[in-house]
């Protein structure tokens, strides 16, 4: 491209937006293996219903011919088929999983107080979970207004300032709109100054330093393509170098297709399973925003599983739920206490409560401590 600008020749060819649209159709070869998958996949359909037409075929070859030893066929006509296209690449002695595991436990047993897991870089819910564990879902919940996506990306910053890659796909909100919110929290920015442009010269100097040498150089990759389902996700996310961590914001929006007749909470249990999956797949968290039911913000009491949207889907499958809530008390306030309950969590403590500092002008999280400490304004 540098030598088509040098040239004059940039322009003729459709400019730099057209090329970089070119690059990204592009098939990554690190998609390879899911298109195989396709592939092999269709051909197992394929051998499925050719096998279905023997089945009919053979039945009617010979009316007299005795049942037992059309059973006796058929199953081993099933019996070769598995033995053909199911992998038992999984199925293994406990031994091959346990010794490798405790071995690499024993080698870090000095690594007193590091965290297994990816810390979402607050302390109180680190130090519960463990930080995010590759391949859980960890879903995100609250009412709407109270603070998920500042959350989100907070938590999404924490993880690219360590140097991790971080997929964001956000079907609500624009990219743009995505970028200027991480400026304005980094840069301790109204962004109703920013929309208004009522900003003072040194809030102009601050936020373009943040912008380009804070958050430029990260490995955050946002995707704010409205239309997203599950596979688009799966599929861009294998795109990103030494991905980390996937975050989706929200679950509601996604644009699965529905099976006709299908309910929505079996509907939406097809997503969670299909997300969960994909972490299982990839080997990151997926962290997925989603919100609560309305009886819930009427009632003003902390949520609970139960509050959830077609709650028993997105339980069953979440390994982590981590429920916000803003006390009454607070809503007038531009700063002040935020409460976080993990109200799942499939290897460790549920129902505890952590607090946060949530700085509604700069929609920015802060732990407790360090605001307490004089550490943040």
């Amino acid at each position: 491209m540098e030598t088509l600008k040098t040239t004059g020749q940039l322009e003729k060819v459709g400019g730099a937006t057209y090329l970089s649209a070119l690059v990204q159709a592009v098939p990554a070869t690190s998609n390879v293996k899911h298109y195989a998958e396709i592939v092999r996949s269709k051909s197992v359909l394929r051998s499925i219903a050719a096998l279905g037409d023997w089945f009919k075929a053979y039945s009617a070859q010979d009316p007299g011919k005795d049942i037992p030893d059309i059973v006796n066929e058929v199953e081993r006509k099933v019996r070769d088929f598995s033995d053909r296209y199911v992998t038992t690449d999984t199925l293994r002695p406990v031994q091959k999983t346990i010794l490798p595991q405790w071995e690499t436990y024993y080698k870090d047993r000095n690594k007193r107080g590091v965290l297994m897991g990816l810390p979402m870089g607050f302390k109180g819910l680190d130090g519960l979970m463990g930080g995010m564990m590759s391949g859980d879902l960890i879903i995100l919940a609250a009412r709407p207004s109270v603070g998920k996506t500042a959350f989100a990306l907070r938590v999404a910053l924490n993880v690219a300032q360590r140097g991790r890659a971080v997929g964001f796909f956000s079907l609500e909100m624009s990219a743009q709109t995505i970028a200027d919110r991480l400026v304005c929290s980094e840069a301790f920015i109204d962004s109703v100054h920013l929309r208004s442009r009522t900003l003072e010269e040194t809030d102009w100097d601050r936020a373009i330093d943040v912008a380009a040498n804070k958050i430029s150089p990260l490995p955050l990759y946002i995707d704010d393509d409205p239309h997203l389902t599950s596979v688009d996700i799966e599929l861009r996310a294998r795109r990103i170098p030494n991905l980390s961590l996937i975050v989706i914001d929200y679950l509601l929006l996604l644009k699965d297709p529905c099976p006709k007749g299908m309910l929505r909470a079996q509907h939406l249990g097809e997503i969670t399973s299909a997300l969960k999956a994909m972490g299982r797949a990839l080997n990151v968290p997926v962290l997925c925003l989603t919100q609560l039911n309305r009886e819930s913000d009427r009632e003003e009491r902390p949520p609970e599983l139960y509050d959830l949207r077609d709650s028993g889907a997105i339980e069953q499958d979440a390994d982590v739920v981590v429920m916000l809530h803003q006390p009454k008390e607070a809503k007038e306030k531009k700063a002040y206490k935020l409460e976080a309950y993990i109200r799942k969590q499939r290897n460790g403590p549920a129902n505890e409560l952590i607090s946060l500092w949530f700085n509604k002008r700069y929609a920015r999280f802060e732990p407790v401590d360090k605001v307490e400490g004089g550490l943040v304004s």
